[in-house]
């Protein structure tokens, strides 16, 4: 009962999940409870934060062997990865499961998000991967790819957002409810503006087991330091209108900067530029040389930080510090709330 989306971009990671927990009374003549009082986004190492969905003792205490067990085995420079142990990695998950539920098998999705230097590259890229109880098959790895968990997916508007995210369609009735006249579905989203959208849009669903207050976390990569934004905005503005446009559109909730560049629109226009306005020809190439010249990629080989924000619901009154981020701490908030957990399931 909650609802976790992961996403890649080209200028890094986004995650967002709700805070809702769900005790589901084993007596079927009682009514669910539902409380705001779970962490379900967690920082496990330097680079690597993980979110779960499901059973909220299973995730909570792997969250927590997993954290512990890092940070006590990595050296002061060494970075959570998976390459070359996949296989090592699920057989582990899969120990630590059976270990922690040697006599069931409640539903349980680890969401892995984190940044990491392909080969000798010594560029940061991102990551998402999802690993499924009991056998933590895996589900998504990769550059600008999107990834959701929980029984959220079954909403339809939150489907809805997810396939706009993924550059789909969504459906034809809730394109109009939540994108309005949206021109064109976008193909490229910056990290941030992936939150923004999942958070403002996220926050006018209702859906049982899912809270209108999302927690967040995003990982950007230091493009926007790579030149500098009066050299951005000069080569922006020269290339305006030469196969490269720049406007804004609104959602329901949000609005949206959109740019688009067709690279055979500026062959075509370009070259009519020697003849018709070879002024403007020279602008152009000085913009573009300008940038090249400024360019630095040393901030894309830095390892940005994760910044994580609680998004409020007006209607819900929730603190950061108040949600439950151990299996003790849920323990003692369902003896204050008066919940026996042999009388029910509490699910993330």
């Amino acid at each position: 009962m909650t609802w976790i989306v992961g996403a890649t971009a080209f200028n890094g990671l986004v995650c967002v999940a709700d805070v809702q927990a769900t005790f589901e009374y084993i007596d079927k003549s009682r009514k669910p409870r539902y409380f705001n009082c779970v962490r379900k986004l967690h920082k496990v190492y330097q680079n690597l934060y993980i979110g779960f969905s499901g059973d909220i003792r299973s995730g909570l205490l792997m969250i927590e062997r997993l954290k512990a067990q890092m940070e006590a085995t990595y050296g002061a420079n060494e970075l959570f990865d998976i390459e070359g142990q996949l296989s090592i990695l699920q057989a582990h998950l899969v120990k630590t499961y059976r270990e922690f539920n040697p006599n069931k098998g409640p539903q349980l999705d680890l969401m892995f998000f984190w940044l990491k230097q392909e080969g000798e590259s010594p560029l940061y890229e991102p990551a998402c991967m999802r690993f499924i109880a009991p056998h933590f098959g895996t589900s998504g790895i990769g550059p600008l790819q999107i990834n959701q968990s929980g029984s959220g997916k079954h909403s339809a508007e939150f489907q809805a957002l997810v396939d706009f995210l993924s550059g789909r369609p969504p459906r034809e009735d809730l394109r109009e409810k939540i994108f309005g006249n949206i021109s064109v579905i976008p193909s490229m989203w910056t990290a941030s503006k992936i939150r923004t959208l999942l958070v403002k849009e996220g926050s006018n669903v209702s859906h049982a087991g899912v809270s209108k207050t999302f927690l967040s976390v995003v990982a950007e990569l230091g493009w926007n330091k790579t030149v500098s934004g009066a050299t951005h905005e000069r080569v922006m503005n020269a290339l305006q209108g030469f196969g490269f446009e720049k406007w804004q559109e609104k959602t329901r909730a949000d609005t949206l900067h959109m740019y688009s560049f067709d690279l055979n629109e500026f062959i075509v226009k370009i070259a009519e530029l020697v003849d018709k306005d070879p002024e403007k020809l020279n602008e152009i190439v000085e913009a573009i040389h300008a940038f090249k010249a400024e360019e630095n990629l040393t901030p894309l080989c830095e390892l940005p930080d994760f910044n994580e924000v609680l998004h409020h619901h007006d209607a819900e009154n929730i603190s950061i510090s108040n949600l439950c981020s151990r299996w003790s701490d849920m323990e003692e908030f369902m003896i204050r709330n008066g919940i026996r957990l042999g009388e029910c399931t509490a699910t993330a």
